[in-house]
């Protein structure tokens, strides 16, 4: 996300850097808007990569390179803004932050700082990770990818040039190679390790330093250059549009964004037309300002949606964020990227620079540190527990073994001997995504031991046939209908989905329809449970700030889950199946809802039950009688 290093400025670089953060910033403002966004990061390694391993190359070829020279402008370039965003995100985070939570920001804050926040957040994923969202240096994960990128290329090019020259483009493209396979291969199993680990993302660097390096300088007929260049940029606005959270990413799928980045990079000519589209003042002026525009809007994003308890943006909220971000981007660009980039580096004062900077980090973090204890006074008891939810253990669900997530992406992982128990009589399957899996326990607990339950489940997709969605959703549900229920003979079968968020398969009444009375063909006694209450914060984390008595209405999509509730009522009784409306178990018809069960949150996060909350709504529906075995 740094400034080129090479003597020719480059404003058509600088618009692609103002594609890749207004992707990025519009994404994290709402997903929906840009299903794609998220691919800006990777125009921005495929930049970086271009011009610094060409930049560290040429120096190294002419024996002019300073590790202690490069790494004070990395420095000089990347530390003050980052340190400023740091100091005053604390401050907010101590105002508004919870106990647990601040204690959580103060280890995202000190990764941030030494640059391994990657790792760090790659440790606190899952697929119960939204407390992930409300952290406001998440976005630093990329930063700190591009910093190991740049502490670590230099001694590898310096190597390969003690080794010979001729051996740079070999030894480039074998790391690239082994960084994209790996990449690929980690997805498989584990994908928030391929989005995290910096070795499997260098081959983006890597692709873009080769073009720097080797391919800058061909020749290319201007008619060819016009199509491949308009050609390379529609791709990259496509991806924007066509790759949204299902996409198997990064692997395979970051190709086709960084191959057209490069491209765009390689073919550089005044008069093309794609050159003149990326060179327009504005896109000039926001690439200029990116690396500020970056840091600045994902704090301002989440200290904004936690000031209004509220996860959900509408459009104004949108316009707002996207201009507030950009006025701080600017602010942060003018008076202190510009005030310390110009500053003159002579022979001794790199050293002190970095040092300066040591100082300057290690008295961040202790203060940050001692504050601790001064912010847990502000906190009653209760509340402290109500905070303990929101990192729920969620073993109970079988993720990775009987409930495939994005970190088990694929059916093969799917553990057939475990999840699937049955005998000669007293079979039981529970189906459906995520908010079928936070039931297994509670059913395993409340029906008879001699009931055999089974469980197949798949995060990210509804429970019926020809549903969009990831392929291990689609994978989960062929095998459930086309071999499962066929080969054995379930005395009840238990559907269960988050339905308000697959409204149109419930309209389109031939998707769910059709699908029930397909199982019901397979079994005597097919059970649908319906839509629960989806709040717009975690739910401890309203009960916390708002405590027992807020309006549940004003907090969650109750008026939906009601609608949606209503419509599967209908379908069930035209079915003559078995109906759990959750909507009536926890709330009364005067919006009077139950929010704890024995003192526990009923959910820990937006919608998904904590095992008392799943307790409490099977016991309230006679899950046994239903089940009627």
């Amino acid at each position: 996300m740094g400034q080129t290093l090479q003597s020719g400025f480059r404003p058509d670089i600088q618009g692609l850097r103002a594609l890749a953060v207004i992707a990025v910033v519009i994404f994290h403002i709402k997903p929906s808007f840009l299903s794609g966004g998220y691919i800006g990061v990777d125009i921005f390694f495929t930049i970086s990569g271009y011009l610094i391993i060409s930049h560290i190359a040429k120096q190294m070829e002419k024996g002019s390179f300073s590790f202690v020279d490069f790494y004070c402008r990395r420095v000089k370039r990347l530390f003050p803004v980052l340190f400023v965003t740091c100091v005053l995100t604390s401050l907010f985070a101590y105002q508004l932050f919870l106990f647990q939570e601040f204690k959580d920001y103060i280890f995202s804050a000190l990764s941030s700082m030494f640059y391994i926040s990657n790792f760090w957040f790659y440790s606190q994923s899952g697929y119960f990770d939204s407390g992930l969202e409300s952290s406001p240096l998440l976005h630093t994960w990329s930063l700190a990818v591009e910093e190991q990128f740049y502490i670590l290329f230099p001694l590898i090019l310096f190597l390969f040039f003690k080794v010979g020259k001729k051996w740079v483009p070999w030894g480039l493209t074998f790391i690239g190679l082994i960084s994209l396979g790996f990449s690929e291969l980690v997805l498989s199993f584990d994908s928030a390790l391929s989005f995290y680990a910096s070795p499997l993302r260098f081959w983006q660097f890597i692709a873009g330093g080769f073009i720097s390096l080797y391919l800058k300088e061909i020749k290319i007929n201007h008619f060819v250059s016009q199509i491949f260049g308009l050609s390379a940029l529609i791709i990259l606005l496509c991806c924007l549009f066509i790759y949204d959270g299902n996409t198997r990413f990064p692997g395979v799928s970051a190709i086709i964004p960084t191959l057209a980045t490069c491209y765009l990079l390689m073919d550089y000519s005044n008069g093309a037309l794609h050159t003149k589209l990326l060179s327009i003042k504005p896109a000039v002026f926001i690439g200029n300002i990116s690396y500020s525009f970056y840091l600045w809007h994902w704090p301002t994003i989440v200290f904004y949606k936690i000031l209004y308890l509220s996860t959900n943006v509408s459009k104004l909220d949108a316009i707002i964020l996207f201009l507030s971000s950009l006025l701080l981007g600017w602010v942060s660009y003018t008076f202190i990227e510009q005030k310390f980039r110009y500053i003159n580096i002579g022979n001794k004062d790199g050293p002190r620079i970095i040092g300066a900077s040591l100082v300057l980090t290690a008295i961040f973090s202790i203060t940050l540190l001692a504050s601790d204890s001064l912010h847990e006074k502000k906190f009653t008891k209760q509340q402290k527990n109500y905070e303990t939810f929101l990192t729920y253990d969620t073993k109970y669900f079988r993720s990775g073994s009987c409930f495939l997530t994005s970190g088990s992406n694929s059916i093969n992982l799917f553990d057939r001997e475990l999840c699937i128990s049955v005998s000669n009589v007293n079979n039981v399957l529970l189906i459906g995504d995520s908010h079928a899996a936070h039931f297994y326990a509670s059913l395993r607990s409340l029906l008879p031991n001699y009931v055999q339950l089974s469980q197949a489940n798949s995060s990210g997709c509804a429970p019926v046939f020809n549903a969009s969605g990831p392929q291990r959703c689609k994978d989960m549900f062929n095998w459930i209908a086309t071999d499962l229920v066929k080969n054995i003979r379930f005395d009840a079968i238990i559907v269960s989905a988050r339905w308000s968020n697959y409204i149109e398969y419930i309209e389109k009444r031939e998707y769910l329809l059709n699908t029930l009375q397909y199982l019901k063909k397979y079994t005597d006694n097919l059970i649908l449970i319906g839509p629960t209450i989806e709040y717009k914060l975690s739910l401890p984390y309203i009960l916390a700030i708002e405590g027992d008595h807020f309006s549940v209405s004003d907090m969650s999509n109750l008026n939906i889950a009601r609608k949606v509730d209503r419509l599967l009522i209908q379908m069930s009784e035209n079915l003559s199946v078995n109906y759990v409306s959750l909507v009536s178990q926890l709330c009364e018809k005067n919006n009077n809802c139950k929010v704890t069960a024995n003192e526990v949150p009923i959910t820990f996060d937006y919608g998904h039950f904590t095992k008392e909350g799943a307790d409490f709504v099977l016991k309230t529906a006679n899950i046994n009688e239903l089940v009627n075995l």
